[in-house]
């Protein structure tokens, strides 16, 4: 999950915001609202690299597909992809719960009139019991033959200042530390606070560049 206004895509950001979508796969856990299989999943990212917009359905707990919008704040190009996200491996235990996820998206890519073939592919991993949350994940992003090719990475530590019962409001306080070699800004750090309740989250905060985080996600 990503937001900040700058000047450039304007438009499309507004377009980001207002479609809603992006989608993670189903997996119950106590730090995000649960999604089941036969759902769909819309959530909106925006951060200082990126305005996204996903929505998913999912099939079954092994798989989710959907399509992604998503523009990039720096280079400008506004991607349109198709994404498939895996569940690689889910480790349960008692009072814990991990999940190892492969994340891939191919489309095009539209700049200055312009339009050329996109596509990524990155690694997630969490792991997390009632009071603890910890999350690393990775991506590649291609875009065109000279308009990005990047690399970046986000470790994402939180914690639950109380423990909500199920439909009780949750609260999570977060700190996103995220690693991009190819960009303006190599490091960003996110402090954060996560609400969520039964299907419905947001999550808010400020990065150490002054560029806001808001995101959210509806299950149906």
């Amino acid at each position: 999950p990503e937001y900040s206004p700058t000047d450039h895509g304007s438009g499309m950001r507004a377009t980001v915001l207002a479609a809603l979508c992006l989608v993670a796969l189903a997996a119950p856990a106590w730090a995000r609202p649960v999604s089941y299989p036969g759902g769909v999943t819309a959530i909106t990212t925006n951060d200082g690299l990126a305005n996204a917009a996903l929505l998913h359905y999912t099939p079954n707990p092994h798989w989710a597909l959907g399509y992604r919008l998503e523009h990039r704040r720096e280079s400008g190009a506004n991607l349109h992809l198709g994404q498939v996200n895996a569940l690689l491996h889910r480790w349960n235990a008692q009072g814990w719960q991990a999940n190892w996820y492969l994340k891939t998206g191919f489309g095009a890519a539209h700049q200055d009139g312009n339009t050329a073939p996109a596509g990524f592919a990155g690694m997630a991993l969490d792991w997390e019991n009632r009071r603890c949350f910890a999350s690393y994940e990775n991506r590649g992003l291609w875009v065109g033959q000279d308009t990005e090719h990047s690399f970046s990475q986000k470790v994402r530590t939180g914690i639950a200042p109380y423990v909500a019962e199920y439909g009780a409001l949750h609260t999570w306080l977060m700190l996103e530390v995220t690693h991009a070699p190819g960009s303006e800004h190599t490091w960003r750090a996110t402090p954060m606070v996560r609400l969520f309740r039964g299907t419905a989250m947001v999550e808010a905060g400020m990065d150490t560049r002054g560029d806001i985080l808001l995101n959210a996600a509806w299950r149906f």
